[in-house]
């Protein structure tokens, strides 16, 4: 099966939990917890119960996404399709802001499926540098604000909503 990064913000730490209750906590088999047992999980074997305390499930989970992670360059992005980390067909991504963070969308090179990946605002110079930038609003690097916005014109035109259901009102 798959690499698979726990939540483990879902685990209390002050609690003691059976094996039934992890498989449903966590949605794993009750081989898988077998299996971390084997590997080192810490458990609390008394009156025929076996029971895992919430704080070490923690740890035990927090070392084995630590281990299941891939890290990537700063030019690369992961592909869920490979399950590997690739640089983006022809070095085109497509950013979009969201959240004080730069979301960025491109193609694997391999297998043709997105790919996607955040950045910080403070990068955009240095994606600008290494990859050709597609599709992106200029509106969030522009240091002057645009004068060609709709609300100029229609204060120039001196009508309003208001003023246009008074007119459809007399007719």
């Amino acid at each position: 099966m798959g690499r698979r990064i726990y939540h483990l913000n879902i685990i209390k730490y002050w609690y003691s939990y059976d094996i039934e209750e992890l498989c449903d906590l966590l949605s794993v088999h009750s081989q898988t917890i077998r299996d971390w047992i084997r590997n080192g999980l810490p458990i609390n074997k008394g009156s025929g119960v076996t029971l895992v305390y919430g704080n070490d499930l923690k740890n035990f989970l927090g070392n084995l996404n630590k281990s299941q992670k891939r890290p990537t360059n700063f030019d690369q992005m992961l592909c869920m399709s490979c399950k590997d980390a690739k640089n983006p067909f022809r070095k085109q991504i497509c950013l979009k802001h969201e959240n004080k963070l730069l979301k960025a969308k491109a193609i694997c090179r391999d297998c043709k499926k997105p790919m996607y990946r955040n950045y910080k605002l403070d990068h955009l110079p240095k994606l600008r540098e290494i990859f050709h930038v597609v599709d992106v609003l200029e509106l969030y690097d522009s240091k002057d604000p645009s004068l060609k916005t709709h609300f100029l014109n229609q204060d120039k035109e001196g009508k309003n909503e208001s003023d246009n259901s008074s007119i459809q009102g007399e007719l």
